[in-house]
């Protein structure tokens, strides 16, 4: 938690090293003004990147690096399988289920927060 932003329910996909992974969690803004999440960065990871899920066409999911994420104010903004998610790209070590990474998130206002997540195999539900 930091200022107005806190960050809960952590968790990180299981992910072979030199594989991609991703860091799901949701963040909450107590402020009265939006914040934005503009930079990740993980030690578990050789890149970091914010992503989107988006609709490519009928039945079709894309995913696209995007260069920040606004946290509107007064709410919480889920990152989460299928829609917003930080994605680590070319994992060093293996991560195991019950193992915990760490990511440093950065958000304009509040600052950096370093997220420490465990790695959790969750099924994906499609809603």
């Amino acid at each position: 938690e930091n200022g107005n932003i806190k960050v809960s329910d952590a968790w990180i996909r299981p992910g072979a090293a030199g594989m991609n992974t991703a860091f799901f969690f949701n963040a909450t803004n107590s402020s009265e003004v939006p914040d934005t999440l503009i930079s990740a960065d993980s030690k578990n990871a050789e890149i970091v990147e914010i992503h989107e899920t988006y609709e490519k066409g009928e039945d079709m999911m894309g995913m696209r690096s995007v260069d920040k994420v606004v946290i509107p104010a007064n709410s919480t903004f889920e990152f989460k399988p299928m829609q917003h998610h930080v994605m680590l790209i070319k994992v060093i070590d293996d991560l195991k289920i019950n193992d915990e990474g760490t990511v440093n998130l950065t958000f304009k206002n509040a600052g950096e927060i370093i997220v420490t997540a465990k790695v959790i195999d969750k099924k994906i539900m499609k809603h």
